[in-house]
């Protein structure tokens, strides 16, 4: 249906949205701080599946989700001991973690009626088309890279395809 296209096509968008913020964090922030808090993710998925789908997630499932955070808390302690409030890049991983879960449940509600593929195609041509606005509009360069830049970046693609095609089969 339109409806189940178009939640595909939100996931691309939520996803291109994690990618640009916390790409973006990365450079300004510690690899460590914008990966811990850009894989806050499950925080999100929960609350979003409770609040917009109300899901009853079990006691057990809130227990192993709290224990995951006190965890991410306690690595990131240290990074808040050096600069104890929260920074733009901060926020930017944040908000990484934040659109990588409403990818999650947007894909998961597109998956309702389409099949893996076509809810993987649709949000990566939607992701793509955005991360190409996003460029042309940061003008970023698109072109005038290296030789082995290309080759690692068609290698990557190539990978990570067949990697979801071998996985949709198992």
């Amino acid at each position: 249906s339109r409806r189940h296209l178009a939640l595909a096509a939100l996931a691309g968008l939520f996803f291109a949205g994690d990618l640009a913020t916390w790409n973006t964090a990365v450079l300004v922030t510690s690899a460590a701080t914008a990966t811990l808090l850009g894989n806050t993710s499950p925080l999100w998925v929960s609350l979003g599946a409770l609040v917009l789908f109300k899901e009853k997630l079990r006691p057990a499932f809130w227990a192993g989700l709290l224990l995951a955070m006190l965890g991410a808390m306690a690595i990131l302690g240290r990074d808040f001991l050096t600069h104890p409030t929260l920074g733009v890049a901060d926020l930017l991983a944040l908000l990484a973690g934040l659109f990588y879960g409403a990818f999650f449940l947007a894909t998961e509600r597109a998956r309702d009626n389409l099949s893996s593929l076509v809810t993987w195609w649709v949000a990566a041509v939607s992701s793509a088309v955005a991360l190409l606005a996003f460029s042309l509009i940061l003008r970023q360069p698109l072109w005038g890279y290296s030789l082995t830049t290309y080759a690692s970046l068609i290698a990557l693609a190539l990978v990570t395809l067949g990697l979801y095609i071998a996985s949709s089969l198992l």
